[in-house]
């Protein structure tokens, strides 16, 4: 009996060994794993580095378009996430991944599904449970438009949304230069305008009830490999907590926030567009927000407006510049009755301002006295090039029921708001049928392979 315990006591000892070994084989492996996975990290950002300074190079020569391609995440499927795939996604959340850190949760990179992604974690505190956060993104997950980053995942047992990967980084780093990002010339300054206009637009006409951005800054509006801007954030006014919205002072968006909000705490469409009007007085100068409404209006008042343009952004044209300005302060009235709506009146002047730039010939260049200006003709942009709803020439064309040709993405996305009228004539549509317009399409390629630039 002795034998036979002294026995089994040996090989209990010898099993316990063998598996203190194998764990320590496996935490080896693990090590070995991250240490590739950090490598290949370091490769990547290397590489994105190389890539951007390309596109930098690009940016700064306004006669060269860049072809606009679908991001990789695009050809990710909206899914559901566990919390470990999340954790397994960035290494637990490594500081090596953090994109950045806001006001309700942090930024990571993360790898899901051999697609690079960005996953937002929001603050435990942030959201009010799984089911209201569920029911939130059921509804931001079919939010579709151009100038809106899209939402590919989420995770309702950890609070965290999964976004399409922007390698640009955002607006506040190119008016800041920050993180070697270059600054914006003063034409794709105007686009940024319009884009986030058209975007607060669509998300206002959103039905049976608007969405609010809530939190629109330089730092929500991110940047994609062709410098189209897309807005993040927009919709956290439906997952976030009573509690968050009540708080006296939003760090990060405090000072682009509408003051009746802050005293009031009641959020309207004319609160986006006070913010919006923040964001154009930070195109315009690349100042902080801190006070830069009563600048820009004692600069107005005193003839020395130019002075306070933002100088990194190029010459830019005063007339054109003093008019977006003017814009602003209607839209930064501290009355929110007082303030615009997007649609017509501030959407209109905004693609007045873009497109009298993009309808012109930026290909060819005079090189004068170390400064490259662009050349004084002018390319009248046919109208039916144009998307009725983003008034943008479009690049997918298809032809709804009221017989109007729009970009699909815009389109599709008014029908998931839930209309079935025209955007145009506002009558009942019979069906939600589109059809490809190949002729429109292949009208727009001959114009742009005529020299004229369709992308700015």
């Amino acid at each position: 009996m002795v034998e036979k315990l002294t026995s089994l006591g040996a090989k209990v000892n010898e099993c316990s060994r063998e598996r203190q070994e194998a764990l320590l084989e496996v935490k080896e492996t693990r090590r070995k794993l991250a240490a590739v996975e950090e490598q290949n990290y370091r490769i990547l950002k290397q590489k994105d580095a190389e890539i951007q300074h390309l596109q930098n190079c690009l940016l700064s020569m306004p006669g060269v378009q860049i072809p606009i391609s679908s991001s990789s995440s695009n050809n990710l499927e909206f899914s559901e996430y566990s919390c470990e795939e999340i954790k397994a996604a960035n290494f637990d959340f490594s500081d090596n991944f953090k994109l950045g850190e806001g006001d309700y949760g942090n930024l990571y990179r993360g790898k899901i599904r051999q697609t690079i992604v960005a996953v937002k974690i929001l603050k435990e505190t942030a959201f009010q449970g799984r089911q209201d956060f569920q029911t939130g993104i059921d509804i931001l997950k079919v939010v579709r438009h151009p100038h809106l980053i899209r939402i590919v995942g989420d995770c309702s047992e950890r609070g965290c949304i999964l976004y399409e990967y922007m390698s640009n980084g955002c607006l506040a780093d190119h008016l800041s230069c920050k993180n070697a990002f270059p600054p914006l010339p003063w034409y794709a300054r105007f686009r940024i305008a319009a884009e986030v206009c058209s975007a607060l637009q669509y998300l206002h006409s959103f039905m049976p009830d608007p969405i609010f951005h809530g939190y629109l800054k330089p730092h929500n509006i991110l940047l994609d490999e062709n410098y189209v801007c897309k807005l993040s954030d927009f919709g956290l006014f439906r997952l976030l907590s009573k509690d968050v919205h009540s708080e006296s002072e939003p760090k990060g968006a405090f000072f682009n926030m509408d003051p009746e909000y802050l005293r009031s705490g009641e959020y309207s469409t004319k609160s986006d567009v006070y913010s919006l009007g923040i964001v154009l007085l930070e195109l315009l100068t690349g100042k902080p927000a801190l006070g830069l409404v009563k600048e820009v209006e004692r600069a107005l008042q005193n003839a020395h407006f130019d002075k306070i343009l933002d100088p990194s952004a190029g010459d830019w044209p005063f007339a054109e510049a003093t008019q977006m300005a003017y814009l602003a302060l209607v839209c930064t009235d501290p009355e929110r009755k007082k303030r615009p709506d997007l649609q017509p009146t501030v959407m209109k002047m905004l693609n007045q301002l873009r497109n009298m730039f993009a309808a012109t010939n930026l290909g060819r260049l005079v090189e004068s006295g170390g400064k490259s200006e662009p050349a004084t003709e002018e390319i009248q942009v046919p109208s039916y090039f144009l998307c009725p709803i983003l008034q943008e020439i479009v690049q997918d064309p298809y032809i709804a029921a009221d017989g109007f040709t729009y970009e699909k993405e815009a389109i599709q996305g008014w029908f998931d708001c839930g209309h079935d009228t025209s955007p145009m004539t506002n009558e009942k549509l019979g069906s939600k049928n589109l059809i490809a317009n190949f002729s429109l399409r292949s009208a727009i390629r001959q114009w742009q392979e005529r020299g004229h630039i369709l992308d700015i």
